[in-house]
């Protein structure tokens, strides 16, 4: 970019480091009130950073910024989501989305379906088929709804990354 300024958009290493980081959050802390607390608080952060990351594959304008991108930064990417699925998964099994009070379903059969496409990822772009197909199930089976236009007209807005 002309001068030297940082690109508006961040690249799949810094989303890669921003999920890990995420991911190493994901503990109970001194904070939490109870266990009960820190387990609920614990899967509202898994359950959105999943999202997030699950919306990188299935919107062709934001994975599109990273064409020309290292397959090494998109293997980061890829192994920061495994792991964040994987978290996501373990804490569904031990039963911690077992709450009859979330407005959605946590199924394991599309987290491991999105997990098992993505860990088969060899950072290509666009990613294949199966990944987008695996992303959209997931985001449809937990009720997530499409956007207006479809997910080929998303876009996160950009005008606040500087």
């Amino acid at each position: 970019m002309a001068g030297g300024a940082a690109p508006p958009w961040p690249g799949p290493r810094e989303v890669a480091n921003a999920i890990v980081a995420a991911v190493g959050a994901l503990e109970p802390h001194a904070a939490d009130p109870s266990p009960a607390a820190a387990r609920a608080r614990i899967l509202a952060q898994a359950i959105t950073e999943t999202f997030n990351a699950t919306i990188l594959f299935v919107a062709p304008r934001l994975y599109e910024r990273w064409s020309g991108e290292s397959a090494d930064d998109l293997g980061a990417l890829r192994d920061a989501c495994v792991a964040l699925l994987d978290k996501l998964a373990a804490q569904i099994a031990d039963g911690v989305g077992a709450t009859p009070s979330l407005p959605f379903s946590l199924s394991q059969p599309p987290i491991k379906a999105f997990r098992q496409a993505l860990a088969a990822w060899e950072g290509t772009l666009p990613p294949p088929v199966e990944l987008r197909a695996a992303a959209e199930g997931l985001l449809a089976s937990s009720g997530v709804p499409e956007p207006p236009g479809g997910w080929a007209a998303f876009d996160f807005p950009t005008a606040t990354r500087h």
